[in-house]
């Protein structure tokens, strides 16, 4: 009797405790400036997101990115406003995989998210030579040698993550990819943590049409806890997003009713950090073996992933 009443204090307690540290992107006390101090990892030297400036940027060459999977159609699509983002993750019967261009091993797509801003000026939390984008969209992979996500984040190492960042520009005319998203957004409007169904659609729809060029760096997650564990790949080329689609993204509410908008952290110091400027190249554009190349650089970096070797 008193062993559980003194565990359900125990619980009453941790979760006052979650909820009084619960952090927010506003400058109030939970705010970005404050994340530091309840989460010491936020304050450390290799943050995430930052500014590209071209003169500080080291030219590199690297074999293409490839994408494995990112074109198949769902078993099913979830979508989630859990009141700092919108996320989707996607039921597939084969897993995707990001690989290449750079990274030492495969890593499987965990879910996808978006950073906005209250208008045009704003939204993308990287920005280049101190242009910012209305909106930045991430696809969050990890080690496909793990299970999930929560395995990977409980053996964590500075590229336990990758992750992909695109940008968003803004267009005349919608992005019809964009539209099984874009539509569903009033379904989550004012359902915080409600997760739903909705009409399947291809990953790749998220994709701008080059990804040859990108940067990247080594960096942290842009939310609390911060963890420095990403390796960061952020496209050169945006994708069309227009006024009335980031319209409804703004029209998403927060848990007290609030508008959902500027969802973005400031960017970082750099502290030194290597920042590429990469372009790719296809191995099978010079030796003309395209099937024979892509079969074998899948193969190596699957192997890589799980840890064995041939």
């Amino acid at each position: 009797m008193y062993k559980k009443m003194f565990l359900l204090l125990c619980l009453m307690l941790e979760i006052g405790m979650a909820y009084s540290s619960g952090w927010t992107y506003g400058r109030k006390e939970h705010g970005v400036d404050h994340w530091g101090e309840e989460y010491e990892e936020c304050s450390h030297q290799r943050q995430s997101p930052i500014d590209f400036n071209s003169e500080e940027m080291i030219p590199k060459d690297e074999v293409a990115l490839r994408f494995l999977n990112y074109n198949q159609i769902p078993n099913d699509v979830k979508i989630l406003n859990n009141g700092h983002t919108v996320k989707l993750e996607f039921n597939v019967s084969q897993p995707l995989y990001m690989y290449g261009g750079g990274l030492w091993t495969a890593y499987k797509l965990a879910q996808i998210h978006l950073h906005w801003g209250h208008d045009d000026s704003s939204g993308s939390e990287h920005t280049v030579n101190g242009k910012t984008y209305p909106v930045e969209i991430h696809f969050v992979h990890f080690k496909a040698r793990f299970t999930d996500l929560t395995a990977a984040l409980a053996d964590p190492e500075p590229d336990t993550l990758a992750v992909l960042g695109v940008f968003g520009e803004l267009s005349k005319d919608d992005n019809m990819k964009l539209a099984p998203m874009i539509n569903s957004l009033e379904q989550v409007k004012n359902k915080v943590g409600t997760n739903l169904k909705i009409k399947p659609f291809p990953a790749s729809n998220f994709f701008p049409k080059d990804l040859s060029r990108f940067y990247r760096y080594e960096g942290s997650l842009t939310t609390p806890a911060c963890n420095e564990i990403v390796m960061w790949t952020v496209a050169q080329k945006a994708i069309p997003i227009s006024e009335s689609q980031l319209d409804a993204l703004r029209s998403l509410r927060e848990e007290h009713g609030d508008a959902l908008v500027d969802n973005y952290r400031p960017v970082q110091p750099i502290n030194g950090r290597k920042i590429l400027n990469v372009s790719t190249y296809n191995i099978e554009s010079v030796s003309g073996a395209s099937q024979v190349y892509s079969s074998v650089l899948i193969t190596c970096a699957l192997s890589l992933a799980f840890n064995k070797l041939f």
